[in-house]
């Protein structure tokens, strides 16, 4: 993941435990670390500011084709790896 990011220059990210802030992540991917399935999920901000106000206009539009290509590589990196020998790489 940290390579991901890094090759494809998203410098604003960072890479937290499912639980670094809060017992759960603030998404719908929530049970799934709880249940011992290992997660990637790219938030664009804090679980607080998806309402009314978070419109389209707030899409940093620049960094799409960055974000997309880091995730595909990401994905890719899964290839041939089961949810046991990730679970052991991150212990």
């Amino acid at each position: 993941m940290a390579k991901a990011i890094r090759n494809h220059d998203l410098a604003r990210s960072m890479i937290l435990a499912p639980d670094a802030i809060g017992p759960q992540p603030p998404t719908d991917g929530a049970f799934y670390p709880t249940k011992g399935v290992p997660i990637a999920q790219f938030l664009s901000a804090p679980s607080y500011l998806f309402d009314q106000a978070d419109t389209i206009d707030k899409i940093d539009t620049s960094n799409l084709v960055g974000i997309t290509r880091a995730f595909v590589d990401i994905i890719d990196s899964t290839k041939g790896v089961s949810a046991s020998q990730m679970r052991a790489a991150h212990v």
